[in-house]
């Protein structure tokens, strides 16, 4: 509403007059309400056939005499990817402590991919310094995470996890206290497509540093491609994220994912990451 000043006629006293205005809304001013997200609710669960994968790690030590060094706490190249037939997982720990009565870590969980690349878990109750042999027989196996633990909450010791026959191939190594994996690994399950959204990496550890870091992909029975580059300095840009607005052309299931880095000075830390929607394709 308004008031305005209108004189009856020329010897008389303007008086108020209440004058109701419509007044035209412009609805583009108007703020905006914002919908849930396609990745809001894929990450809810109420999409079907999509799932939301993060995927975290590090690699706590990296030298100059490394070279390009895989980002994952065993250090150097990330053996799990040289498996080439499934077997069965052996699981230890540097600490008498992480045992099913222990109290370390108890039960560990452990995820990964079968023969046909089909993803599979189980728990395994663990047993200390003495290896424990898994039921299933894995080719992939990244992830592993505490379930259970003692009086200290978490595990006392490293827990490593490789393939019992191929003992080389080293699937996961996991730090005293982290009770999961950090590995900048990964690999597609079957039947599945990775959309990345998004990839980061930065310095993870304080000192002046800096590195150059890659990720690389492997299509199932090909070879390593560098896909992209970055450059972190402690000096200037220490963190990079890269944010897809149209998601990375698909990645095929079977396809192997890391990152590596080199670094200027001895015992730095470099850590990444990728975010992305999984997708379930027809059968």
């Amino acid at each position: 509403m308004s008031y305005e000043n209108i004189p009856k006629n020329a010897t008389e006293t303007a008086v108020l007059v209440e004058v109701d205005k419509i007044v035209p809304v412009d609805v583009a001013t108007l703020p905006d309400i914002p919908a849930k997200s396609f990745y809001f609710e894929v990450a809810a669960g109420r999409v079907t056939d999509n799932e939301s994968l993060h995927t975290f790690g590090r690699n706590p030590t990296i030298d100059t005499a490394d070279g390009f060094a895989d980002l994952w706490s065993g250090g150097g190249v990330y053996t799990g990817f040289n498996a080439t037939v499934a077997e069965p997982i052996s699981v230890v720990s540097t600490s008498a402590n992480d045992a099913a009565a222990g109290s370390g870590a108890r039960f560990v969980r452990v995820v990964g991919l079968d023969t046909n690349r089909e993803e599979i878990t189980e728990v395994i109750v663990l047993n200390g310094t003495t290896p424990v042999i898994s039921a299933n027989s894995y080719i992939r196996c990244s992830l592993a995470s505490v379930l259970q633990a003692g009086t200290l909450g978490g595990n006392d010791g490293i827990i490593t996890g490789n393939q019992s026959v191929t003992v080389a191939n080293v699937f996961f190594v996991m730090e005293v206290g982290d009770n999961r994996t950090l590995q900048s690994v990964y690999t597609i399950p079957a039947n599945k497509q990775l959309l990345l959204v998004s990839i980061f990496t930065f310095l993870a550890k304080k000192g002046s540093s800096s590195a150059e870091v890659k990720i690389l992909i492997r299509g199932l029975g090909g070879v390593f491609q560098t896909v992209t580059w970055f450059a972190l300095d402690s000096n200037g840009t220490s963190y990079v994220p890269r944010q897809f607005d149209v998601p990375f052309q698909p990645l095929p299931a079977g396809a192997d994912i890391k990152f590596a880095a080199s670094v200027s000075a001895n015992n730095t830390a470099v850590a990444a990451g990728i975010e992305g929607i999984l997708e379930t394709l027809p059968v």
